[in-house]
């Protein structure tokens, strides 16, 4: 059992080792970044601005039913911007996994749900974030279909066949296949997409021959 008094010795150093490193990123050693009013410590949010708290927010403006698409695109472009990767990486911590999935999970809504809004008007834009929705989670055949559905609206033959290639091995790396779903998925893209070349090429043919 941890002595209470050592574990509030060791608290209250890395308070001030925090509280050190956050005056020298402002660069003013008089800002008190880390508050305690109440027996708790927390980060005064009115001098630090983390990018999961940005996230997070935003994500509730996002899923408030009261809001309009516009004001819902707007906040789902700010979660998207915000989540930074994965989190504390290159550092391991035994608390820190749980928090790192719920992050990635949150990254991986606000892209999703960013492309099914902007779709319509900015397909390019709505299938690279569900191409980055599906690399935050390679494991995923569902963020791998909707990546090749995405891809084949842009006509993107070689984007469909890599993201098959790429969930094939990382299942594969577990000893799993993908579904008969996904694999029919993408057989019946490829066919749908190189049955498109051809019928521009004919066209193309065509005129050429009527002129």
């Amino acid at each position: 059992t941890a002595d209470p008094r050592r574990a509030a010795e060791r608290l209250d150093t890395e308070v001030g080792d925090l509280r050190k490193h956050l005056r020298r990123a402002a660069g003013d050693d008089k800002v008190q970044p880390v508050v305690n009013p109440g027996g708790r410590y927390y980060l005064d949010p009115k001098i630090v601005t983390v990018d999961v708290w940005v996230m997070v927010d935003a994500l509730r403006d996002a899923a408030n039913p009261a809001t309009t698409p516009a004001v819902r695109i707007a906040a789902l472009r700010r979660a998207v911007d915000a989540h930074a990767g994965v989190l504390s990486d290159g550092h391991n911590y035994d608390w820190i996994d749980p928090f790192r999935q719920r992050i990635r999970r949150d990254g991986i809504r606000a892209r999703v749900g960013l492309a099914h809004l902007i779709a319509a008007d900015d397909p390019r834009m709505a299938a690279d974030l569900v191409h980055a929705a599906a690399d935050l989670d390679p494991f995923s055949e569902d963020l791998a279909r909707r990546d090749m559905r995405a891809q084949v609206l842009l006509g993107n033959t070689d984007a469909v066949r890599e993201r098959l290639d790429r969930i094939r091995a990382t299942l594969d790396s577990i000893n799993e296949e993908p579904t008969e779903e996904t694999l029919s998925l993408a057989t019946s893209l490829i066919h749908q997409l190189a049955g498109s070349d051809r019928r521009r090429g004919n066209g193309v043919q065509t005129r050429c021959d009527d002129q």
